[in-house]
């Protein structure tokens, strides 16, 4: 029971984000959108074991596509937890 809550605020805050991103005009996101507020609860919530990192990574990956797809961006960002030659980067907002 408690995982599933877990799942569902984590995609309900996913769509939360989606909404807000998509309610932007597509000139104020940078090339690579990255939402900090959802991969910080993604985080927490897979660092106690409430949801498992392959549903955190797979909801942002999702948010990313569905943002990716509306405004033509980069889907691709940040890399995928175990992608070859993945290092840390900055983004260009938030």
């Amino acid at each position: 029971m408690v995982r599933e809550r877990a799942e569902t605020h984590l995609r309900l805050l996913a769509e939360a984000e989606l909404r807000r991103v998509t309610a932007m005009s597509a000139g104020s996101i940078p090339d690579r959108w990255y939402s900090a507020r959802l991969a910080s609860v993604a985080q927490a919530l897979t660092a106690v074991g409430a949801v498992g990192a392959d549903v955190a990574d797979e909801v942002q990956a999702h948010v990313r596509l569905a943002v990716a797809a509306r405004h033509r961006l980069d889907a691709h960002w940040p890399p995928a937890r175990n992608a070859p030659g993945r290092h840390p980067r900055q983004h260009h907002g938030a």
